[in-house]
């Protein structure tokens, strides 16, 4: 007699027990889509507006100045996102890579740019002038390093690459504490740390975590959005929101100029 077959043991399916809501070869829809753009433009904006400001605000750099500055920021990395997605004449990866100011280098800018200012007698636009020419002629050095990448992974293993990335890492944990404990406007006026800023920080940082664990995709996709509105909520409802900067006069387009602060003091 024949026996029946022993039955296999259920192979576990990747995709089901994986949290992920879309795989790599999904197309979702065109709400979702969007609403994931939103978010990604949301968190992005904040990477490229704050290192201008952090460094100006070390410097002393007067609010127009910083503004201009950000704006600039922002509009640099439009232009660099859509040279990435595009590759026009062949120059970009052709993937979506957010192209963002980078936080490893405000300490070392604001060291330079003080130590200008204290030991060389410089004036702020001075000291910005001269960071951005060394900014300007760094970026070619960087340009020339990418065509030699093959050789360079030879020099540069994974595991320096690796941790290098892990130490801007452990040091953007610097920056978040001191946003959750206010920010440098709370150091300013002697409120860091206060016990309504660390609720506030935390509260958003439970609304995100809550709504990251829903069964429902829209609402896990949109758990950054939920985070930001709660936090606005609640800060309108404690006073800490300023309405005032909506009554003042400001600018509404800011026009780039080339070298606006000098080039290189």
């Amino acid at each position: 007699m024949s026996s029946a077959p022993a039955s296999q043991p259920a192979t576990p399916n990747p995709e089901k027990e994986s949290e992920l809501i879309y795989g790599l070869e999904s197309h979702p829809p065109f709400g979702s889509s969007l609403l994931a753009a939103l978010q990604h433009i949301l968190a992005m904006v904040l990477s490229v507006m704050a290192p201008p400001a952090i460094v100006a605000g070390a410097l002393g750099v007067p609010p127009e100045a910083i503004a201009y500055l950000v704006s600039m920021s922002l509009l640099f990395a439009g232009i660099g996102i859509w040279f990435q997605v595009s590759r026009p004449f062949g120059i970009g990866s052709g993937m979506l890579s957010i192209q963002a100011t980078s936080f490893a280098f405000p300490g070392t800018l604001i060291a330079v740019g003080a130590l200008l200012m204290k030991e060389q007698g410089m004036s702020w636009e001075q000291a910005l002038s001269t960071l951005f020419g060394v900014c300007f002629i760094g970026g070619f050095v960087v340009m020339a390093g990418s065509r030699i990448m093959p050789f360079l992974r030879k020099i540069i293993t994974p595991t320096v690459a690796g941790i290098t990335v892990m130490m801007i890492g452990v040091s953007l944990v610097r920056v978040g504490a001191i946003d959750l404990a206010g920010g440098v406007a709370a150091k300013a006026d002697g409120t860091f740390g206060d016990i309504s800023n660390l609720f506030l920080g935390t509260l958003v940082i439970l609304a995100i975590v809550c709504v990251n664990r829903s069964k429902n995709p829209l609402l896990r996709m949109s758990s950054l959005i939920v985070g930001i509105l709660v936090g606005f909520a609640v800060a309108i409802v404690m006073g800490k929101v300023n309405w005032n900067i909506l009554s003042e006069q400001h600018t509404w387009f800011i026009m780039p100029v080339p070298f606006k602060f000098g080039f290189f003091g």
